[in-house]
């Protein structure tokens, strides 16, 4: 379930898939090497699909279907008419960053078009993968470890959640009045 949902987020970025890797590491806390076998799952699920999007992008693609984003974002700087038939690059660094936001989707689709060499795209994407994952899993495992402080915290926070819920009512139902009054008079 955990690689399933990691694999999820490279074809819609929702943060429920997050959110089951963390509750994923969080009940696999209490096992020595539960949260290596959480943070595999999440990482091949994420990585692997997010590869399989981009061999599939690149065995589709053809020279005149190429989208203009992937030549704006591979076009040389050089204006060397020579510059046209280099090899295509991209820098690790951007991509890497990439993987972070938002579009991360969109990366292995656009690598796959552009033609990008496989070796390019996997160091960036596998290694952003891992970074991101490795923090879910370590806050799940830690809390999950820390079950006691936990709960604790959650009760205290439950406490001022209905408080909150409680005065935000109240103000939402004194307006509700005046406005009601204003009305009818």
């Amino acid at each position: 379930m955990v690689g399933a949902a990691a694999a999820v987020q490279n074809i819609v970025p929702i943060p429920v898939a997050d959110l089951v890797v963390l509750v994923g590491a969080f009940l696999v806390a209490a096992h020595p090497l539960g949260w290596l076998d959480v943070f595999l799952a999440a990482w091949i699920g994420n990585a692997g699909v997010a590869l399989l999007v981009y061999a599939l992008a690149r065995y589709y693609r053809s020279g005149r279907a190429e989208p203009r984003i992937v030549r704006w974002l591979l076009a040389k700087r050089d204006t060397d008419p020579r510059a046209a038939d280099a090899p295509r690059n991209w820098d690790l660094f951007p991509v890497f960053v990439g993987c972070f936001l938002p579009v991360r989707p969109l990366l292995p689709i656009l690598a796959g078009l552009g033609g990008i060499p496989f070796w390019r795209l996997l160091l960036p994407l596998g290694g952003a993968a891992a970074v991101w994952y490795a923090g879910i899993v370590l806050v799940g495992s830690t809390g999950g470890r820390n079950f006691q402080a936990v709960g604790r915290a959650f009760t205290e926070y439950n406490r001022e959640f209905t408080l909150a819920t409680v005065a935000l009512l109240a103000v939402a139902a004194v307006l509700w009045l005046i406005r009601r009054r204003r009305r009818s008079s």
